[in-house]
């Protein structure tokens, strides 16, 4: 099932993610909405827990 989890106000950009349980693994999808409805796939990556558990550790040592 695909769910949203990040959103603009206006809706003019969405991240999406889906989980898929066989693999244990998230697809993350970013998407621009144009205001006539157009919606654009800004990019999209399959993340295992362990890797964004990385990123994020990646993000604390940056903050020191």
């Amino acid at each position: 099932m695909e769910k949203v989890i990040v959103e603009t106000i206006n809706g003019m950009r969405q991240i999406k993610a889906e989980y898929n349980p066989k693999f244990n693994s998230v697809r993350f999808e970013e998407n621009t909405v144009l205001h006539d409805g157009r919606s654009f796939n800004i990019s999209r990556m399959t993340l295992r827990k362990e890797d964004v558990q990385a990123m994020l550790a990646y993000f604390d040592e940056l903050e020191k």
